[in-house]
């Protein structure tokens, strides 16, 4: 009979101090996916004008 491994692979939870400056980097992730998000809104907006100037 073979043996079965079981490899159980995690991290610790995180420090106070570890948690918050992860919780802060992941906030500043999100606010610049919604600007890029505003930025590219915004230039579909001026080519749909730019593109209705002309017909």
């Amino acid at each position: 009979m073979s043996k079965i491994l079981v490899y159980k692979f995690g991290a610790r939870y995180p420090s106070a101090e570890s948690r918050a400056l992860l919780l802060a980097q992941m906030r500043m992730g999100h606010e610049y996916y919604n600007h890029l998000v505003e930025m590219e809104n915004a230039r579909r907006k001026a080519a749909q004008r730019s593109c209705r100037s002309y017909s």
